[in-house]
């Protein structure tokens, strides 16, 4: 009976990470069994060890090797289904920095665990947990012949399992979630330190002088930088079109200048808040995980947003409605530079409820900032905002109501009340609102996500800006978190300069050429690189750092020094204001009109619209199924011309019984008859059309492919997919939608 239920387990939590680890990620390969089979060569060997230790512990007879051996059976049980837990919330893996470093603030953390599970859970958990512990001391030991043979065997089957895994290496983007939670916790990539050359290299690099220098315009206006916790573009209609849960900031965004290519530096607060504030475009530490500790290697900088702001004569403030006590935060703001900092025990909060992080609901924060710009001080104001009841678990502050869309609901709706108070009190008029996410939200990126924005899905976040001194309209520009400081540094000086090639957000200095970064929470190991229509992972690995795939960019030494310089020097983000480049700054070209806006206000829709749709011949030759994550079936919804179309189906020959390698689309434009023909670039198998077809030679029959949002000008285009030539030609799956041209803004330099 035990083994029953030891082996009972081990099935459970197995199905339960296949379910897991295949439902975000099938997608990405159309194929979902083939993360099950890695995942199985990676799991087997953990699980074989537990059930040998198990079988070990039925044999001997000697208490003091059977407790252990149970009780490691029992480590490796907990380990597993913690890890399942986590990634299961917040789409990362169990990893020992993470323990370390938020393992210091123990307290805010049992309280928020409390919060996010409910004492029921936790306690009642803990209290079985400790039942199993004491099972394992107190019952004796009984031995069993049967058990030194299943041990043996279990012990054969381990080294096999072990060796086939060692034998047959991987390469997938996904790696980082199909690893055992053990394999992943001893890559150590990030904690390789690099050489005195290569140190010596970058110091060389950084005497050449500043990269980018950015036009200023010498004013002086207040400057509220409102961090969004989470939001991301997947709960925006204008920044994705997936959903419309935050329809009141979409309208804010259309009527300032607003970013559909903006990236964030990391996947948590910290990492964002280390882009935003001190420039820095990736937070990943070289050190041990032991060591680590929070906001690692970004302590008492140089060169920061409120440093900088303080020299040129503003007052600093940084609120939040959170615990600064989590990760040392309120210490570490103090050590870049704000002048005051508040948080969740202001006594404006006194006797208000608390959920995540200890925090009352939003809409207090920005009643005490709204109060805070009513004073008078006699000098600018930088004011940095930092929401959190959006943070997981998603509890909405008033109603309870659990779920993301609610949580996110009620942040557009007290957001968009605190921003319409500060325009119908003319604050806007003169001074300068950015509102921008901290990260993308902590949950799995899902396939529409991967369609539309690939790689970068989980990079890319939200960002307008809401000003009188900014010209509106939507910028295409690629931006990222880190470009924000040299941007404000710029706009209040005469203008500003930085070793880094960076951006001007407000479209005053045009943009080079350049690479953007991403260190992702899921994989403390890699950097992922986004230059231009070029996208490339790097495994970090001190000066054995290499990168492992790149498309349409054949520039990886240039991309490992400048990874090595993002990490290993501070002064490579450092900005010095009103020193190299002054410029006349054109007027707005319309000014700010948000005074006469109301949430009642129609919405402007634009964008992509169907207008016919020939009906789907799904499981037939072939099929366009999916225009940027959107069903090519029945009524097509409206899509959004914010990047380009990424179109999904299968496509097969069924006279050559393969699965038609001279696929192509074919794009053509209605009013002038041009065409494009585009190749259909094949993906994994797709054992659904095999199932369906019942026809093995369909298993490569998936496809993905792009067209270049550059390539389309305004109109009415159709889009076939079709392979063979002449007569024998086969078409199927035509689309046709309207393509409205987007609103562009041009800002003149002098």
């Amino acid at each position: 009976m035990p083994w029953v239920s030891i082996l009972s387990v081990a099935v459970v939590l197995f199905g339960l990470r296949a379910k897991l680890v295949s439902i975000p990620l099938s997608e990405e390969i159309s194929c979902d069994s083939c993360l099950v089979k890695l995942q199985l060569l990676e799991d087997l060997p953990l699980i074989l060890l537990a059930l040998c230790a198990y079988a070990l512990s039925r044999f001997l007879k000697t208490r003091a090797w059977v407790v252990p051996l149970r009780l490691f059976t029992l480590a490796i049980g907990i380990v597993y289904l913690l890890d399942l837990a986590i990634y299961r919330n917040f789409f990362v893996r169990l990893d020992l920095r993470d323990v370390v470093v938020y393992g210091q603030q123990f307290d805010v953390v049992w309280r928020q665990l409390l919060h996010a599970a409910g004492r029921t859970v936790v306690y009642g958990t803990g209290a079985m947990l400790a039942a199993i512990v004491l099972g394992c001391v107190l019952i004796r030991p009984a031995r069993s012949v049967a058990a030194k043979r299943v041990a043996v065997v279990l012990a054969v089957a381990l080294l096999v399992a072990q060796s086939a895994r060692m034998m047959l290496p991987y390469e997938s983007p996904s790696i980082w979630a199909i690893r055992n939670v053990i394999a992943h916790n001893m890559t150590d990539g990030a904690s390789a330190a690099y050489s005195d050359d290569m140190q010596a290299q970058i110091e060389q690099r950084l005497a050449g002088g500043p990269a980018s220098c950015l036009a200023g315009s010498a004013r002086r206006p207040n400057i509220v930088v409102l961090i969004a916790e989470s939001w991301s573009p997947y709960h925006s209609r204008l920044f994705s079109g997936l959903n419309d849960w935050t329809p009141r900031l979409d309208d804010l965004a259309r009527q300032g200048r607003y970013y559909p290519n903006f990236h964030a530096g990391g996947s948590n607060t910290n990492a964002g808040l280390v882009s935003l504030l001190l420039g820095r475009p990736i937070y990943s530490p070289i050190k041990a995980p032991l060591q680590l500790g929070p906001f690692e290697g970004a302590w008492s900088p140089d060169s920061s947003l409120p440093k900088v702001m303080g020299i040129l004569g503003y007052e600093t403030v940084f609120m939040t409605n959170g615990n600064l006590a989590f990760s040392d935060k309120g210490k570490w703001l103090a050590s870049i530079g704000f002048s005051d900092i508040s948080g969740h025990d202001a006594p404006e909060y006194d006797g208000l409820p608390r959920l995540a992080f200890d925090a009352p609901a939003d809409d207090h924060l920005y009643r005490k900032a709204l109060a805070r710009l009513q004073q008078d001080r006699g000098k600018p104001r930088l004011l940095v905002l930092e929401n959190v009841s959006t943070h997981h678990p998603y509890v909405h502050p008033y109603t309870l109501e659990s779920g993301e869309r609610a949580v996110f609901e009620y942040m557009d709706q007290s957001m968009d009340e605190f921003v319409r108070r500060l325009a119908q009190s003319g604050f806007l008029d003169e001074n300068v609102l950015v509102v921008v996410s901290d990260h993308r939200a902590m949950t799995m990126v899902s396939g529409a996500e991967r369609r539309m924005f690939g790689m970068a899905a989980g990079a890319r976040i939200p960002a307008f800006v809401l000003s009188g001194l900014v010209p509106a309209g939507r910028d295409d520009t690629p931006f990222h978190q880190a470009d924000l400081f040299a941007s404000l540094a710029a706009l209040v000086s005469d203008g500003a300069c930085t070793q880094r090639k960076t951006a001007d957000i407000f479209g005053f200095t045009p943009t080079p050429p350049r690479c953007l970064f991403h260190a992702p929470m899921s994989d403390w190991n890699s950097v992922h690189a986004y230059c231009g229509r070029a996208q490339a992972r790097i495994r970090l690995k001190g000066d054995d750092s290499r990168v492992e795939w790149v498309v349409g960019r054949d520039a990886e030494a240039d991309l490992l020094m400048e990874t090595a310089m993002r990490r290993l020097s501070m002064k490579y983000s450092d900005v010095l204001p009103g020193t190299r480049r002054q410029a006349k700054v054109a007027a707005p070209v319309a000014p700010l009109a948000l005074r006469r806006w109301t949430p009642d206000a129609a919405r402007a829709h634009g964008g992509a619209t169907i207008v016919a749709a020939a009906p789907s011949r799904r499981h037939r030759d072939c099929n366009i199924e999916f225009i940027n994550g959107r069903p090519m079936e029945g009524n097509v919804p409206e899509l959004d011309p914010f990047a380009d179309l990424v179109v999904s189906g299968w496509v097969s020959d069924p006279k050559a019984k393969n699965s038609a390698p001279d696929a192509r689309l074919l794009l053509r434009e209605r009013s002038t008859g041009r065409l494009w023909r585009l190749p259909a670039l094949r993906r994994s198998p797709r054992p659904d059309v095999v199932d369906a077809r019942e026809a093995p030679w369909l298993s490569d029959s998936g496809f993905l492919a792009r067209v270049p949002l550059e390539l389309l000008a305004p109109g009415e285009y159709a889009l076939t997919l079709a392979h063979g030539d002449g007569a024998l030609a086969a078409a199927c799956g035509e689309v046709a939608f309207r393509l409205s041209a987007p609103t562009r803004t041009a800002v003149a330099v002098e």
